[in-house]
């Protein structure tokens, strides 16, 4: 039985070296798969440095490229503030360009004021040479003796002015000049003026240079028919001065059977003593008589004389009319052009008349003529000009007339 059972165990033990060797068999195939994948273990862990040296590579390539990246962002926001600064330039500049616009608009606004102004003065002067026209076509009786007895005023100003750089703006034209001014008195006007020294240099650039301005009709320190002007001499042409007029003809309305001249001494000698600036003095007729006629008026019609009318236009007047223009007039009439006249006529151009005619040009008049320009005339005359008259005259310039001559006194 011992032996049995050592059989036994032989078996066994015959069995389990089997197993074993199997067991051995297996471990060295394992061991074997093992050694391969401890070499492709080892092959992957090579692969895997390979990997992580390029991904070191591309860690480093990202650092260089992040920092190209900040680089380029520095350089960007560098631009972003030079355009930031640019743009407030260009806001800046726009602003500034606004403003000069608007300062151009505002240039070009006064500019068309002053040259609506200009229009505005060219037609009132325009208009004032037209009224000058008519006051001195009629009936302007101013001695020539009292202007040689009393000489106009000498000016007192010894100043030596320039004024350069302006727009002389005068009748007959336009022009970019200098105007030098001595002792009162414009001496030249033009462009590199030779002066003398010590003027006093007025800066006109930019501005117009105009004539003294001529006020044609003016009332002043007058009493006439219960009516008093409270305006004397001083006043009247200090303002007149405040306005750039530098000159005023000034009239004179004698009272009913006061001399004429009597009246344009009394008016002289006032304004002589508080004129400031020049003027001179226009006598109307305002009643006919033996003393007007001493003087040298030397037509009246009848009713003239009563209703005493005295004006620069006229129109339908019931009565006789002394003025410039007078049409449809019943009776007599005084102007510088009459047509359909009834009774005698005053003007400036008259034909064809059947009775006395007094005017600037007269022909195939049966009458007398009294006028600016008369020719063939066998009566007296009175006028602007005048030649060869038998009679007397009356007008602005006379020459050879036989009888006394008048002409306007400034």
């Amino acid at each position: 039985m011992f032996f049995s059972q050592i059989k036994n165990s032989k078996v066994f033990l015959s069995h389990d070296i089997s197993f074993l060797s199997h067991d051995i068999s297996f471990l060295s195939h394992d061991n074997s798969f093992l050694l391969h994948d401890i070499s492709f273990l080892s092959h992957d862990n090579s692969f895997l440095l390979h990997d992580i040296s390029f991904l070191s590579h591309d860690i480093s390539f990202l650092s260089n490229d992040i920092s190209f990246l900040s680089h380029d962002t520095s350089f960007l926001s560098r631009d972003i503030g030079f355009l930031s600064h640019d743009i407030s330039f260009l806001s800046h500049d726009t602003s500034f360009l606004s403003r000069d616009i608007s300062f151009l608009s505002h240039d070009i606004s006064f500019l068309s004021r002053d040259i609506s102004f200009l229009s505005h003065d060219t037609s009132f002067l325009s208009r004032d040479i037209s009224f000058l026209s008519h006051d001195t076509s009629f009936l302007s009786l101013q001695s020539e003796n009292m202007d040689e007895a009393n000489p106009p005023r000498k000016r007192t100003m010894s100043s030596r002015i320039l004024i350069k750089g302006g727009k002389v703006v005068n009748d007959d034209c336009t022009q970019e000049a200098d105007v030098y001014i001595e002792n009162g008195l414009i001496q030249q006007v033009g462009k590199e003026l030779m002066i003398p020294g010590g003027a006093k240099v007025i800066d006109a650039s930019g501005k117009l240079v105009l004539p003294g301005g001529i006020d044609t009709s003016v009332h002043l320190e007058q009493t006439f028919m219960n009516a008093a002007i409270q305006e004397d001499f001083y006043s009247g042409t200090k303002a007149a001065l405040m306005g750039g007029t530098t000159m005023v003809m000034a009239l004179v309305l004698p009272e009913q059977h006061c001399s004429l001249v009597d009246a344009f001494e009394k008016c002289k000698e006032l304004a002589d003593a508080k004129t400031c600036c020049d003027y001179s003095l226009t006598v109307g007729v305002t009643w006919w008589g033996p003393k007007v006629q001493t003087v040298g008026v030397t037509w009246w019609g009848p009713k003239v004389q009563t209703v005493g009318v005295v004006g620069a236009q006229g129109t339908d007047c019931g009565g006789d009319m002394v003025g410039a223009q007078g049409t449809d007039c019943g009776g007599d009439m005084v102007g510088a052009q009459g047509t359909d006249c009834g009774g005698d006529m005053v003007g400036a151009q008259g034909t064809d008349c059947g009775g006395d005619m007094v005017g600037a040009q007269g022909t195939d008049c049966g009458g007398d003529m009294v006028g600016a320009q008369g020719t063939d005339c066998g009566g007296d005359m009175v006028g602007a000009q005048g030649t060869d008259c038998g009679g007397d005259m009356v007008g602005a310039q006379g020459t050879d007339c036989g009888g006394p001559r008048y002409r306007l006194w400034g």
